[in-house]
């Protein structure tokens, strides 16, 4: 067995020392009701190595169980390989599957210990992006009903905000961030309707710009926004130089040739800022609070994630 594959952090065992520090959630059947792998394998999760003799949990997963396509296969005796404990309790820990189902998991810098916050609403999912937790982080926000979505992070091993880079689970799929380069567009679309408007000011009949990429287009669908942009080069808009035109179509092959990820980015911060009535998106940015989850309210009774099931 690759020796690689042992200790490396996967997100369920982040979340496990997570909650290790919050005792009080029934997670201790996950480790003490196991079988003992009879050979080498690999957990059919996460991939990580189960040596002979460690402990795991034999994988049956019911036909109700939706995620069964994310599994790995593994041979040997015990013919679909094993759950390492950790996995089993991101699958069967009921809060596991909802509250951290919309969460980021990762080292607060201060105290060194892990936290957890909610991205379940638009202002969270920002925050939570443009103000993250140290590496090793994990992020996750499912997309629907009955739908797993904590083990099947990818870990940010890296700092997200030096390098400008995120991985995303956006339902069952993996989407890759940049928040400042997203940041930067928005900016740039703002300072282009600007341009927009000075170059028509005085022009008879001219009506100017607004939005370069509608929000009422975006937000149809914030999780895969339609991208499609105002007629900017309608008579009625009065733009009459080339450059400026040339700027625009620039601007909207650019976002268009974003990843699915800066788009998904791109919809939330340009809608938020539609709701809190702000064209100053760094303003906007700097204001955003990252909201931890509260694990009394997990832990004794319903949370926000639950109501919204």
């Amino acid at each position: 067995m690759n020796d690689l594959t042992l200790g490396f952090p996967t997100p369920s065992t982040l979340l496990k020392k997570f909650l290790d520090q919050h005792p009080g959630l029934e997670t201790q059947e996950f480790y003490e009701k196991t079988v003992a792998a009879v050979e080498d394998t690999f957990c059919v999760c996460c991939g990580v190595g189960i040596r002979k003799g460690e402990p795991g949990h034999e994988c049956f997963v019911p036909d109700s169980f939706v995620d069964s396509a994310f599994l790995h296969a593994c041979g040997g005796d015990q013919k679909r390989g094993l759950f390492c404990p950790d996995c089993k309790m991101a699958i069967g820990l009921r809060q596991a599957s909802m509250q951290f189902s919309y969460a980021q998991i990762g080292v607060d810098p201060e105290s060194g210990r892990y936290k957890a916050f909610t991205v379940i609403g638009m202002e969270d999912l920002l925050a939570a992006v443009y103000k993250p937790l140290s590496p090793p982080m994990v992020m996750t926000r499912k997309t629907r009903k009955r739908q797993h979505t904590i083990w099947k992070g990818k870990v940010n091993l890296h700092d997200v905000k030096a390098e400008d880079f995120l991985f995303f689970n956006s339902g069952d799929s993996t989407v890759v961030m940049h928040p400042a380069r997203v940041l930067g567009l928005v900016e740039k679309e703002q300072e282009l309707i600007q341009a927009v408007q000075e170059h028509v000011a005085g022009l008879k009949n001219a009506k100017g710009l607004k939005e370069i990429l509608p929000v009422r287009l975006l937000k149809v669908n914030l999780d895969c926004p339609s991208f499609v942009p105002a007629n900017y080069r309608s008579p009625y808009v009065g733009i009459t130089c080339e450059k400026l035109l040339a700027r625009l179509d620039r601007f909207v092959q650019v976002v268009n040739e974003s990843t699915s990820g800066d788009k998904i980015l791109y919809a939330y911060l340009r809608t938020l800022g539609v709701f809190k009535k702000t064209t100053n998106y760094r303003l906007l940015v700097d204001s955003l609070v990252p909201r931890e989850i509260d694990m009394d309210s997990v832990i004794n009774g319903k949370s926000d994630s639950e109501e919204n099931e």
